[in-house]
């Protein structure tokens, strides 16, 4: 077989995995700016976490966090609802992500603006009512956004809808804070189903919030 047609097969087979939908772990370092009258930065962060652990597989995920509030917050497609397990409490408390918590002002599409474990990363700015989300992402780490087109909560299916990856960076502006989380390490594997599922021993209550 001649040379060129041996690299020429290479690169598309390397095109067609790099463009398969991302499924498996990215790791996040986290750092938080505090608004909040009497509580420091280091405080918030201190509460929030330094470290994120995201899985992501077919419109679910898990995002797991080293802080002393929340342990993790997990999102299941099928029923449309958002699970948050906080530190030494015994349940679920769930939330319908269906709802839309904060209406979309605008949004602006930046190219090649930032880059992030080597990949040169597009900037999606989503200006909201009540916050500012930037996301920073790299076609390698595709999704299918149908898989998490009802999850209207923190604007998370419009971000998809647009960017169609999952972010390797990300922004959030609020009044309260300003929290950056960047990607450092990534793992795309198959994941087991026991990874994104409901703890069965918890009890599962509704969120008031």
């Amino acid at each position: 077989m001649p040379t060129i047609l041996i690299v020429f097969i290479t690169s598309l087979l390397s095109v067609s995995a790099i463009n398969e939908n991302f499924e498996g772990k990215i790791t996040y370092q986290v750092r938080y700016h505090s608004r909040i009258p009497n509580i420091s930065s280091d405080q918030l962060t201190a509460m929030m976490g330094t470290e994120q652990e995201f899985y992501y597989k077919a419109g679910n995920y898990k995002s797991a966090v080293n802080g002393t509030t929340m342990e993790y917050m997990m999102y299941i497609a099928d029923s449309c609802k958002m699970y948050m397990k906080m530190v030494k409490m015994d349940l679920l408390m769930w939330t319908d992500a269906t709802k839309e918590t904060d209406q979309i002002l605008q949004t602006q599409l930046n190219k090649n603006v930032d880059t992030i474990l080597g990949f040169v990363c597009d900037e999606l700015i989503i200006q909201s009512k009540n916050s500012t989300h930037k996301y920073y992402f790299n076609t390698a780490f595709n999704i299918n956004p149908t898989e998490s087109a009802n999850h209207k909560a923190s604007n998370w299916s419009a971000y998809l809808s647009a960017a169609k990856a999952l972010p390797l960076k990300m922004i959030i502006e609020t009044e309260q804070f300003v929290a950056e989380s960047v990607a450092v390490q990534y793992k795309k594997e198959a994941l087991a189903a026991s990874i994104i599922k409901i703890d069965s021993s918890l009890k599962i209550v509704q969120s008031r919030l």
